[in-house]
């Protein structure tokens, strides 16, 4: 049994691996090789234990709090042709989210999905085009302690990974840090989970560091060359849908919007009914003419042209048996019989109301428009609405004042209330003081917006022992312990076994026998053939010198053989054979003759 004291050494990354930016995952991850700079803190360019765990506070500000931030985003997205590069920030301080539906994706619960009340600390979700590249941007630090970005299942996204990992499943070959490109095979159509493994738990996970990515491919060129959805429809997706699909304007339909409806431009005439064919082109209709009218669109009349047929216009044959009233202006009708309505063409411009009189129509134009069909827009800058030096955009019946600072209103005629531009941050109180403003910040919080979370450890000196890690927390602390440590400032040994993952050698089983308060202890349980107090002493079988009459003795891992010289293997059987003779005769001569 050994009762053992806390180790401190710190493990990196072996070998010489390389990134995809073919950066070198160096072994001395608190040296210069791995890019600590040489300052006041660090003059050789070193960092201890003690020191690295003061630089982490610096960047894992956590905000571990209810409705931290509301993830922005559009519900409907349209492809773009050209990829885009996107960056995520991975850190637990900036764009947190914890609600599935109303922080993360900035909708209403209450819609039924599988995940409704999911609650899920992570980073905003992202939907990505199939083709744009995304970049992982993280502090320079969190290499140093085992931070490895990994492909997750949904349920170990929920639950956040508990145990170690499959080398297939590591985004980086190294840890990361600064800027990483996430390799484009990993970034197929479809939903993907991403998820911080630390070497000490999920505890960063599940403080929000994973993040969900869903890839979209689009489905709205009939061929690679031609135009997403032929040019008359918009290739868009929901939120909610897994790819982009063509919704097409109107008149036309179809999966790539290639079908030109032309039953809905109204092409038959008198009352006719108009089907659409199947070719999808401009002459891919077909009229039912009503009795007594013909042609294409049934605009023509049966019958031969008659005196006074058109009452309003001039009549012509078309065909042997068919005709047209050609109407004079201001009349329609198949014969001409129908005062026309000048209206009917909507000749007014902007909103205008057409009205009709003996004379044609005469246009009421809305305010701000002039003209015979009210096409001449008013300037509404030149009355110069815009007060204390805005500046005036003309717009159809209406202006736009940009204001200069510290006012605001259409007119930029009020001075404005500094805490309406919402600049306190974390659910501080806003109070305005004339042209300025204080933000009254909640417990935990600090800075002129209330945006930085107080470091309580570098605050409070807090020492996490046995080489845990201090973090800042909403109002106060806590430590991430290492593997087999656990307690408030990770005091009290867990599992000893843990702490000293390889302190058996090959084959023994470790046993924990740690008590709350005390120091790490355990025993190692050897398998045959080995002993001593790691199982690391291999046990002499041959000690015992079995092998007689100058036998040379074979050691084994939980046997011995004897290879004896040659001869003495048969004269030993001899020997044995007539001993056993000689104690034969002895023992039924001393039955015979009780008194010999």
């Amino acid at each position: 049994m050994k009762r053992a004291k806390s180790l401190t050494t710190v493990t990196g990354c072996e070998g010489k691996y390389r990134s995809n930016l073919g950066k070198k995952c160096s072994k001395s991850i608190f040296s210069n090789e791995a890019g600590v700079n040489q300052d006041s803190h660090f003059p050789d360019g070193t960092m201890t234990t003690k020191s690295a765990v003061h630089m982490i506070v610096c960047f894992l500000q956590l905000c571990i709090v209810k409705g931290q931030i509301i993830c922005e985003r559009q519900m409907v997205a349209e492809w773009q042709l050209e990829p885009k590069p996107i960056v995520v920030k991975w850190t637990p301080r900036e764009n947190i989210c914890s609600d599935f539906y109303t922080e993360c994706w900035k909708m209403n619960k209450n819609t039924t999905r599988e995940d409704k009340n999911l609650s899920v600390p992570q980073i905003c979700p992202l939907q990505l085009q199939l083709g744009d590249s995304l970049f992982i941007s993280s502090e320079p630090s969190f290499q140093s302690y085992g931070m490895n970005l990994v492909n997750v299942s949904k349920e170990e996204f929920i639950n956040c990974p508990k145990s170690g990992f499959l080398q297939e499943q590591l985004i980086f070959v190294c840890q990361i840090r600064g800027l990483h490109q996430v390799d484009p095979n990993w970034l197929g159509a479809g939903t993907h989970y991403f998820a911080e493994l630390h070497k000490r738990g999920p505890a960063l996970c599940k403080m929000g560091l994973r993040l969900n990515v869903t890839v979209k491919q689009q489905f709205c060129q009939q061929s690679p060359n031609s135009p997403l959805c032929s040019g008359h429809g918009r290739c868009l997706s929901h939120v909610w849908e897994k790819a982009y699909n063509c919704h097409c304007f109107p008149q036309y339909s179809g999966k790539f919007c290639q079908k030109f409806d032309m039953c809905s431009i109204k092409p038959c005439h008198n009352n006719a009914s108009c089907t659409e064919k199947s070719e999808g082109t401009r002459d891919s209709y077909e009229c039912t003419c009503p009795p007594k009218f013909s042609g294409r669109n049934c605009t023509e009349i049966v019958g031969q042209c008659q005196p006074h047929t058109c009452l309003s216009g001039n009549c012509s044959n078309v065909t042997p048996n068919s005709f047209l009233c050609e109407c004079d202006k201001g009349f329609t009708g198949p014969f001409c019989e129908e005062p026309s309505d000048p209206c009917a063409s909507l000749p007014c411009l902007n909103g205008g109301l057409c009205q009709y009189n003996q004379s044609g129509y005469i246009c009421d134009c809305p305010a701000g428009f002039l003209g015979h069909s009210c096409e001449i827009d008013i300037n509404e800058c030149s009355s110069r609405p815009c007060k204390n030096r805005g500046i005036c955009t003309d717009l159809p019946n209406d202006v736009a004042c940009s204001c200069l600072p510290l006012f605001t209103g259409k007119f930029c005629e009020r001075i404005l209330n500094p805490c309406e531009l919402l600049p306190c941050l974390n659910n501080a109180t806003c109070v305005a003081q004339q042209q300025n403003y204080n933000c009254r910040c909640m417990p935990g919080f600090t800075g002129k917006n209330c945006e930085e979370v107080i470091d309580y450890c570098r605050l409070l000196s807090i020492n996490c022992l046995n080489e845990g890690l201090c973090l800042n927390i909403i109002g106060g602390f806590t430590c991430l312990c290492a593997p087999g440590w656990t307690g408030k400032f990770c005091q009290f040994a867990e599992n000893a076994c843990l702490i000293y993952p390889n302190i058996c050698s090959d084959g023994a089983t470790c046993i924990d026998m740690s008590q709350l308060g005390e120091q790490p202890v355990f025993q190692c349980l050897c398998p045959h053939g080995s002993t001593g107090e790691f199982c690391k002493v291999l046990i002499d079988n041959c000690n015992s010198n079995s092998c007689e009459n100058g036998g040379t003795c074979v050691d084994y891992e939980d046997h011995f053989k004897c290879t004896c010289p040659i001869g003495e293997s048969l004269c030993f059987v001899l020997f044995c054979f007539v001993f056993l003779i000689l104690f034969y005769f002895l023992n039924r001569t001393r039955k015979s003759h009780p008194n010999i």
